[in-house]
């Protein structure tokens, strides 16, 4: 695991508070959006809303088509037509 982790206890009332160390870390405040998901595996995520997605998502798939992006994908649409 990476980054700051914290075991949290479920209430009555199935809430739960996120310790301090990991608000600051992720800097989520009063008024933020969290949203959270599970998987088909009991697995949670819980990230902050980000204000702007498109922003959040700039750069998050740099390399994925390696040094040559443009050629890459020329290459790839010519070998579907074969």
């Amino acid at each position: 695991m990476f980054g700051v982790s914290a075991e949290v206890k479920i209430g009555d009332k199935s809430q739960f508070v996120i310790p301090a160390r990991i608000r600051e870390n992720a800097k989520v405040g009063p008024g933020d959006i969290l949203i959270i998901t599970s998987d088909r595996n009991g697995r949670m995520s819980l990230i902050k809303k980000p204000e702007d997605w498109a922003k959040a998502a700039w750069g998050c798939c740099k390399g994925a088509w390696g040094e040559k992006p443009l050629e890459t994908l020329q290459k790839e649409r010519e070998d579907a037509w074969e």
